[in-house]
């Protein structure tokens, strides 16, 4: 009798098993006589088929309390016999579910995922959604019902504040290649869409739980999500009210806490408005992954060579110059509220001195001295001479002045009347003269843009290498587009230095200023109100109020703060979802909307040579995506159209036979004839081989198999010893491995 392990020992040994093969350990042993414990086996669902499927509904029947033991749910199956089974089994909340990975084939309709998401997961992390939609069968269904998945995002929109929800993909896969004939065996059609609109996508971006993803896997093919990802044209933003200024939004920050972002496949389109806005937006980013996105176009010819090199520079140069324009917009939005700030101050004033207030609709005095006008030029003149002026005036039932607060929701009207933030004079403020805003040193680590080389690179379109001759003529270019990123990269460099720079000679003048006018207040802040009346203390009493007023004006740089992500906006919600104001006011607010911080000059300086020691990022060229996909979803051979009608011509007349009842041709028996009969027939697809016999897809092939999800995780094409150690692909494969998870 052989001797029994216990079980704690068992689970110990599978939970060091790889998540994806855990479910298949488990039933190996229970097959071999050993007992192994549901939570081990329950831990990490996969299901490659409906009737697998099919009896882990029928355990889930048997077990009590199943779903609190599942962590994570993959479907590794493009097609199902019933869909609506597993989404029965996922629309419950489980409390552990931290996983969920699902292949979507043509028969999963969008409903199915809305019925999944409507719930809101509170303990996911990951959830990876790979979408397949390519037929080999014309269908209109699904662009006349308009079914789409944009909805789906919106549903992730509406979900609560995640801290554990932090990697997201959401992935199409390209279309598949056909052959030169393809149209005859009624192939090489238009696919069905998955994202009809991209405003989900912004909507996403500004949401609570975008709060909080560091890890964002974005592929659409041939779609332009760059303006969608980036844009600060949201219904989500942040207010700071100044009183009868009214509200001043600041709009929220797409995915403030993104590290890593791929957009293979999407179009980014050029340097300028494709790079530059997405190094821009996302300060925090460190690996970028632009694969097949046409970012990077090699040189078709020796004169085209030149052409790349400006490219690759532009490219390098945007990266390490990022957070100059990042810079230059936060000191815009500083400018402008500290012009509500001294409009509120001046106007509280006058009040207080018993002046009339200035009427909102009074036009601004003339900036130089009365001139005899110029002759009219010929055009609008109309609408060139038309007043600017004029804004809204608030009417006599308008609402008292409310205090200085910042409300995180869309609704202005609703939020500034619940707003209960604590109520300072904005004179008592501190409300800095000056703000020098410092530009971000870019955190950028790695930069994948894979592009193939075409004719005169190394690799085909099956990503093998064609000879030895091809590998080092393109190893010879790849280390050519390095070397020009790596120039461009120390230009923007010394440009971001010289910046910083310039502006803490700026800072340095506005403190000397700042210092002097300190200093001119010294004797009229020697004076004894002992002997003196009440208009000199009434003036005294001014003058100290000056002062502090100066004092609290002190010239100040700032910068993003990058390093502590526990400082990020929503960090410090208080109750009722409003920012605890601190004592600085508006100004206060203004930093922990942005997420900035003061700093020192010498602090600056540090950062400046940290940045100027640091390596530039590292940039690999070699592509880790698919170029193609495949049909995975062909319909049954009862589906199939007939075509009964054949556009060849007809086969000549047989040849006459002499007459006579043993001559006579019978009609079914020759199997030419039976051949004939069903050669306009389609031939019924092939049985599917086992994942080992299976030969590998050819992308020139009229009707490619389709894939094995189970045997990656991701969707590669790529050899591992060509990309560099640490870059942003090998990055991305461990972030989506779940076994890593």
């Amino acid at each position: 009798m052989r001797p029994l392990i216990p079980l704690e020992i068992v689970d110990r040994i599978v939970s060091w098993v790889p998540n994806s093969s855990q479910q298949r350990t488990t039933e190996m042993l229970r097959l071999a006589g050993i007992s192994v414990s549901w939570a081990v086996g329950w831990r990490h669902l996969v299901v490659h088929s409906h009737q697998q499927l099919l009896e882990l509904l029928l355990l889930n029947t048997l077990l009590s309390d199943s779903l609190s033991l599942i962590h994570s749910v993959s479907l590794l199956a493009w097609k199902l016999a019933d869909n609506q089974l597993l989404v029965n089994f996922l629309i419950p909340t489980t409390p552990n579910l931290r996983i969920i990975n699902l292949l979507i084939g043509p028969t999963f309709a969008p409903d199915h995922l809305h019925e999944i998401l409507a719930t809101p997961k509170p303990s996911l992390q990951l959830l990876s959604l790979r979408f397949n939609q390519n037929t080999s069968r014309r269908s209109y269904e699904p662009f006349l019902k308009g079914a789409y998945f944009d909805h789906c995002l919106d549903l992730l929109a509406q979900w609560p504040e995640s801290r554990d929800f932090e990697a997201l993909s959401f992935v199409q896969d390209p279309l598949p290649a056909y052959g030169p004939k393809s149209h005859l065996q009624n192939e090489g059609i238009a696919q069905p869409i998955i994202l009809f609109r991209f405003w989900c996508i912004t909507n996403l971006a500004g949401s609570a739980l975008g709060r909080h993803v560091r890890r964002l896997r974005l592929r659409i093919p041939g779609r332009n999500l760059v303006g969608s990802l980036t844009s600060s044209h949201t219904t989500r933003f942040q207010g700071v009210i100044v009183r009868s200024q009214g509200m001043f939004k600041i709009p929220l920050e797409p995915f403030p806490r993104l590290e890593f972002l791929d957009l293979s496949t999407s179009l980014v389109g050029s340097v300028g408005t494709g790079l530059g806005p997405i190094v821009r937006r996302f300060p925090r980013l460190k690996h970028l992954v632009v694969d097949r996105t046409q970012l990077l176009v090699p040189a078709r010819f020796a004169g085209d060579q030149e052409r790349v090199d400006e490219s690759l520079q532009a490219m390098g140069h945007t990266v390490a110059t990022a957070g100059l324009a990042r810079s230059a917009e936060i000191a815009r939005l500083w400018r402008d509220l500290a012009a509500r700030v001294a409009s509120e101050i001046l106007h509280h004033r006058r009040q207080a001195n018993g002046l009339p207030s200035i009427p909102a609709d009074t036009p601004p005095p003339p900036a130089i001295p009365h001139r005899t006008p110029a002759p009219r030029r010929r055009g609008r003149s109309a609408y060139a001479s038309a007043p600017r002026w004029k804004s809204v005036v608030p009417g006599p039932n308008a609402p008292p002045p409310q205090p200085v607060t910042v409300v995180p929701t869309a609704d202005a009207s609703s939020s500034s009347s619940s707003s209960s933030g604590a109520k300072t004079a904005l004179s008592d403020q501190r409300i800095p003269a000056k703000v020098t805003v410092i530009p971000a040193a870019s955190r950028l680590v790695s930069l994948g843009c894979g592009t193939e080389l075409g004719e005169t690179g190394e690799t085909n379109s099956n990503g093998d290498d064609d000879n030895d001759n091809d590998l080092g003529v393109g190893n010879a270019t790849r280390a050519r587009w390095k070397e020009q990123f790596e120039i461009g990269w120390i230009a923007g460099r010394r440009k971001w230095e010289s910046v910083v720079h310039e502006r803490l000679d700026l800072h340095q003048r506005a403190l000397d200023a700042w210092e002097k006018g300190v200093a001119s207040f010294g004797p009229s802040l020697q004076h004894d109100d002992s002997d003196s009346d009440s208009d000199e203390k009434q003036e005294n009493e001014w003058v100290e109020r000056e002062y502090a007023r100066l004092v609290n004006s002190r010239p100040v740089l700032v910068t993003m703060l990058l390093d502590d992500p526990g400082l990020l906006q929503g960090e410090e919600e208080g109750v009722g979802g409003q920012i605890k104001e601190e004592t600085g006011g508006v100004f206060q607010t203004f930093l922990s909307c942005l997420t900035l911080h003061e700093v020192s000059p010498t602090h600056v300086l540090s950062s400046v040579a940290r940045f100027a020691a640091a390596p530039p990022p590292l940039l690999c060229t070699y592509n880790h995506c698919l170029a193609h996909g495949a049909v995975v979803w062909s319909p049954d051979w009862n589906q199939l159209p007939v075509n009964l009608i054949s556009p060849r011509p007809p086969p000549p007349a047989p040849v006459a036979a002499p007459a006579g009842p043993s001559t006579r041709k019978p009609l079914l028996t020759p199997m030419a004839d039976l051949n004939r009969l069903f050669r306009d027939l389609r031939l019924l697809p092939p049985p599917e081989l086992p994942p080992t016999t299976r030969d590998p897809p050819n992308p020139t092939s009229s009707s490619p198999a389709p894939p094995n999800p189970s045997t990656h995780h991701d969707d590669d094409d790529d050899d591992d010893g060509h990309h560099p150690a640490n870059c942003a692909h090998l990055e991305g494969r461990k972030i989506w491995d779940l076994d890593r998870w």
